[in-house]
């Protein structure tokens, strides 16, 4: 998605607008550097997917990360390390 910040009859310039879904995580557990992440209800992720967790109860968890597998509807893993 982009979004046009100036033009002229001839020009124009844009900037490239990333937006994230949000998404509920209920929990998040790690094993060795594979974090997965359970989210309140289903997600509609797909693998290749770039998310930012925040607010996560253990706030080691909090960055972005790219999704790598989905376990289940309301699941999804990211490596950490």
């Amino acid at each position: 998605r982009f979004v046009i910040t100036a033009k002229t009859d001839k020009t124009f310039q844009y900037s490239q607008s990333f937006s994230y879904p949000v998404i509920d995580v209920g929990g998040a557990s790690r094993t060795s550097s594979i974090a997965t992440f359970t989210t309140v209800a289903d997600h509609g992720l797909a693998l290749g997917d770039r998310v930012n967790v925040i607010n996560v109860d253990n706030p080691s968890f909090d960055g972005s990360y790219v999704v790598i597998s989905i376990p289940a509807s309301n699941q999804f893993t990211a490596s950490t390390g």
